[in-house]
C-alpha cells in the first residue's frame, strides 16, 4: 500500500487508513480533498479525480474495474496493512 518510486515518481500512501483519515488530506502542492469511502475511491481507480474533484497526478494509471472486482478490492485494502507475510513479524522474522 505504500509503493515504491519509479521514473522520479514518488507514490502515495494508499492504505486505508491513511486514505480515509476524517479530516481528509493537504498534499504537498497544496490540493486538499476530503477522506476517500469507496465511491470517491472507485472514482478515482476510474476517472482520476480525488474526492473534492482535483485531478490526480496524470502518472496515475486509469483502470477498467467491475463492480465485483472493485468491492473485492477495496475489501483487501482495507485490510492491507494489518495483515503480514507468513513468517514476517512486526518487527523480526518468526520460526
Amino acid at each position: 500500500g505504500r509503493g515504491r518510486p519509479e521514473g522520479g515518481v514518488r507514490p502515495g500512501n494508499i492504505l486505508w487508513s491513511e486514505l480515509a483519515k476524517p479530516y481528509g488530506h493537504v498534499h504537498d502542492n497544496g490540493r486538499q480533498h476530503p477522506p476517500y469511502d469507496e465511491v470517491s475511491l472507485k472514482t478515482a481507480l476510474i476517472k482520476g479525480v480525488d474526492p473534492a474533484g482535483n485531478p490526480l497526478d496524470p502518472v496515475m494509471p486509469r483502470y477498467r474495474i467491475s463492480d465485483r472486482d472493485f468491492k473485492a478490492l477495496a475489501a483487501y485494502m482495507k485490510i492491507l496493512e494489518f495483515q503480514r507475510d507468513p513468517g514476517v513479524g512486526a518487527f523480526a522474522l518468526e520460526l
